[in-house]
């Protein structure tokens, strides 16, 4: 993959680091490593390509691995599955329109490095939690998930990721950071508030006590993929935009 930014190289690793995680959360699913090639596969997830989706090191080790990829998939029953590519990477996206994938989403690339005043304000309800219950929550009201589908697809979420929850004024869980901690930098992943808690600045405390917590983990860079929602956010916590982290999608139903 062409990395002409020094923080995009820790980008794709702790994207690696994102496929087996969700692989190793799944229920029935696993991680498929093929030269060059990590992908995860989530059964019960299989329309979403966000959770069957391969990262590769080379475009000669992707295109030898797509007809792998789509064998696995499909035995599987995954109807929906992916590869990111950085939008810099026009191999990439030649030998995957070749095999017959669009583009899904366009992600914006960002990083900073873990610098400067990171602790969240005083008495933010935040914490990092081992309460799934309530990561099922904020993450079926957030993306549009019947409640208890993380519960049933990613059994093993809090294994794989560490999880933090905000919760709002009343109590109620209202906002989830997943990150991971790879060689230096601190991937996050797994963003998510519930609507009735946007607006009041949880996420902001959550990112900030998950990136913090990083830090005095020995993190040196953050990095992460923002949705045009989520990129505002992350603008005013210090990341800079690396381009886009391009995700193709094959679909057969």
């Amino acid at each position: 993959m062409d990395c002409a930014d020094p923080l995009l190289a820790p980008m794709v690793d702790s994207m690696r680091e994102f496929q087996r995680g969700f692989g190793h959360a799944a229920s029935g699913g696993g991680v498929i490593e093929l030269p060059g090639v990590v992908a995860c596969l989530t059964p019960a997830l299989g329309a979403h390509s966000l959770f069957n989706a391969a990262i590769f090191d080379s475009v000669d080790q992707l295109r030898a691995a797509l007809p792998e990829l789509e064998r696995r998939y499909r035995d599987a029953g995954v109807t929906a599955w992916g590869v990111w590519a950085h939008s810099s990477d026009s191999e990439a996206e030649r030998a995957l329109t070749d095999r017959g994938m669009r583009l899904d989403s366009t992600p914006a690339a960002m990083a900073r490095a873990l610098d400067g005043d990171l602790r969240p304000a005083d008495g933010a309800p935040v914490e990092r939690t081992a309460d799934l219950d309530a990561v099922d929550l904020v993450t079926a009201l957030a993306w549009g998930f019947p409640v208890g589908t993380t519960i049933a697809a990613q059994p093993r979420l809090l294994e794989a990721f560490n999880l933090y929850l905000g919760r709002d004024e009343r109590g109620d869980p209202g906002c989830v950071v997943g990150t991971v901690h790879h060689r230096g930098d601190c991937g996050v992943t797994l963003v998510g508030t519930a609507p009735a808690a946007r607006g009041r600045g949880l996420a902001r405390a959550v990112m900030l006590f998950a990136l913090d917590a990083a830090r005095r983990a020995g993190c040196r860079t953050t990095t992460l993929q923002a949705t045009d929602a989520g990129r505002p956010i992350y603008q005013r916590l210090g990341y800079r935009e690396l381009g886009t982290m391009n995700l193709w999608e094959l679909r057969s139903s």
